[in-house]
């Protein structure tokens, strides 16, 4: 997408493809786009690594996981919940 310019990858369509890598037991994959996104500076975020930590589990890599749910709380990653009053 990048090379042809038509249009500028944002954490929408990397998400989308970390989780289709994650649900491909992929998981090395995914985790390469997770660093590619830090290095280009798009901030991940709650569904990235909802996909990432699911890709995990599947695989029983629960160090992994542990590891992740870390970075979430230092990157101050957490889920928005929105309630009407």
């Amino acid at each position: 997408m990048e090379k042809r310019r038509r249009c500028k990858p944002n954490v929408n369509v990397y998400n989308t493809i970390i989780d289709s890598f994650c649900k491909d037991k992929m998981v090395g994959e995914a985790l390469a786009l997770l660093q590619e996104m830090i290095e280009k500076g798009i901030p991940s975020d709650v569904v990235t690594y909802n996909c990432l930590i699911g890709g995990q589990c599947n695989l029983n890599r629960w160090k992994d996981v542990t590891k992740l749910f870390s970075e979430m709380k230092d990157y101050k990653i957490t889920t928005q919940w929105w309630m009407p009053q």
